[in-house]
């Protein structure tokens, strides 16, 4: 299946939208260094776009900077790039469900925002490598529900969290 994205931006932010004309989206957030070509979300963007969904990947890029500030602020950050994206997205068509899938980085406004809204429309999450190691990440993380994916030889990996 090879599908080819149309190149879209809002806000000054590029992103890749893999338009099937669906009732059904996912957005994917990736972490610092890890494009969407590279497995874990190249394979997630075939089987999200085999099963018939839009897919959108949001291509975002911080000054090394940014991670040099408060776990929270790094996440307020990448929140504001993405999310009215999201929000340009979910008001263009009308969708059924959502996906977000987030790798690293990616996971932060997944777990910080998004988790913690309430959704119009019935929402998954998936969670690839996310950073456990942040006391608030886990603390957002409690009674949600998620697929959470990380090796224990992940840095952020802690076997008590």
């Amino acid at each position: 299946m090879k599908i080819k994205p149309k190149q879209e931006n809002c806000n000054g932010i590029p992103y890749d939208f893999f338009d099937q004309n669906s009732n059904s989206i996912c957005f994917m957030l990736s972490g610092t260094g890890y494009s969407y070509e590279k497995p874990v979300l190249y394979y997630s963007r075939l089987l999200l776009l085999e099963l018939g969904y839009d897919v959108i990947q949001i291509n975002y890029s911080f000054e090394q900077q940014l991670f040099e500030q408060e776990s929270q602020a790094i996440s307020n950050m990448v929140y504001s790039v993405v999310n009215p994206i999201v929000e340009h997205c979910l008001r263009t068509k009308p969708y059924t469900n959502a996906i977000y899938i987030g790798k690293s980085l990616g996971t932060l406004p997944i777990i910080d925002f998004y988790m913690q809204q309430s959704s119009l429309i019935p929402t998954r999450y998936i969670l690839l490598t996310p950073l456990l190691s942040l006391d608030h990440t886990m603390a957002n993380l409690l009674d949600k529900q998620a697929f959470l994916a990380i090796g224990t030889a992940d840095p952020h990996f802690s076997q008590e969290k």
